[in-house]
């Protein structure tokens, strides 16, 4: 098939909840709390990013109160619904130098748990920090966090470009169009929701349950030459049975 990726990139950005993961984990903790309503209001409303996100993130967080515990248990939930391919993928790219980093808009302590399961050290995971009571109960969050800010994912972005020029980014909410004109590459994931919006102005949108397209979408011919064959030949054989059946979606404006 065509060389989809004809220079390397210098690193590969995943957003969490939605892409990584099929988890829900606010909307776990808010239906044990019996607060789902106003916390899906609350996502809602950050999503389309036209509010004060510090002011909202106060609100859901002193909504929900999540102690360290429950923080940890987010992480783990996420950590436990993996989409497919999603931890080979990583291990894959990582073993080929790439630089791997996640972004989520969670608590740090869910982040890092999360990332753990992914192979991914603290230093490459985005998360907002949480401040907890000796008891481990929630007290505060840090409001200098880049990710509770206005825009805040395309503050992290800007921040990795002062270290990375070619970024891919993939993602799957609306919220994460912001970057379109910040990332070398956008991959638009809806293999567990799919949202037009998204698909219409990504440079790729992947259709599919499995993430496996991203070994074409990410990585060089040359760069897929350095796999071991059965790393390279389970991922590209999953890989090339969605671009068969059309479920990724090349956008015209774009030059491979």
């Amino acid at each position: 098939m065509e060389d989809l990726t004809k220079e390397s990139f210098d690193a590969i950005v995943f957003d969490g909840e939605g892409t990584l993961s099929s988890a829900l984990p606010w909307q776990h903790l808010a239906q044990k709390k019996g607060v789902l309503l106003e916390v899906n209001n609350y996502l809602s409303l950050l999503s389309q990013g036209e509010v004060d996100s510090v002011e909202l993130f106060d609100k859901l967080f002193k909504l929900l109160s999540p102690s360290l515990n429950e923080s940890l248990e987010l992480g783990r939930l996420c950590a436990e619904r993996l989409v497919q391919d999603a931890k080979g993928l990583l291990h894959l790219f990582q073993s080929l130098g790439k630089q791997v980093f996640l972004l989520t808009q969670l608590p740090e302590a869910s982040s890092v748990e999360f990332a753990q399961a992914l192979g991914l050290a603290e230093n490459k995971v985005f998360g907002i920090q949480l401040f907890y009571n000796s008891d481990g109960t929630y007290k505060d969050f840090d409001r200098h966090s880049l990710l509770v800010q206005q825009q805040g994912k395309l503050r992290v972005i800007n921040h990795l470009k002062k270290s990375y020029k070619r970024l891919v980014y993939i993602g799957d909410g609306v919220d994460d169009l912001m970057l379109l004109n910040s990332v070398e590459r956008f991959v638009g994931f809806g293999g567990l929701l799919c949202s037009e919006t998204v698909a219409k102005e990504a440079d790729f949108y992947l259709r599919c349950p499995t993430l496996a397209p991203l070994i074409y979408l990410c990585l060089t011919s040359s760069e897929r030459g350095k796999l071991g064959n059965s790393q390279q030949s389970t991922l590209c054989q999953a890989a090339l049975n969605e671009f068969t059946h059309k479920r990724i979606t090349l956008s015209q404006k774009i030059s491979v």
